[in-house]
């Protein structure tokens, strides 16, 4: 998945647009896994500079990816949200946790 989404991210990113980006990694995710994924964002998000987006993206990419190699999950949610002068991306999934020692 790593490899897929880094061209995509080139690809999509070069057209400075987050939310169809997002879309594609879920879709990726779907098609290599079968984890069924869901996206919220708000509009707004693809006004956020260039450096923003590319954290969103490589935020999602990482956790995604994390979720996919470990998580057992069968669902997975994205969620980008303005709340006040704050950006919010929540990840969730129906998968396994893990003990932090």
């Amino acid at each position: 998945m790593q490899q897929i989404a880094s061209k995509l991210l080139l690809t999509e990113l070069h057209y400075l647009k987050i939310i169809p980006a997002q879309r594609a990694l879920l879709n990726t995710l779907a098609e290599q896994t079968g984890i069924h994924a869901h996206l919220s964002a708000y509009a707004e998000v693809e006004d956020l500079d260039k450096f923003c987006r590319t954290t969103i993206l490589r935020g999602t990419q990482e956790a995604l990816d994390n979720v996919a190699r470990h998580a057992q999950a069968n669902k997975v949610d994205v969620e980008i949200s303005q709340h006040a002068n704050s950006l919010c991306l929540k990840i969730s999934d129906d998968g396994q946790s893990f003990e932090v020692l």
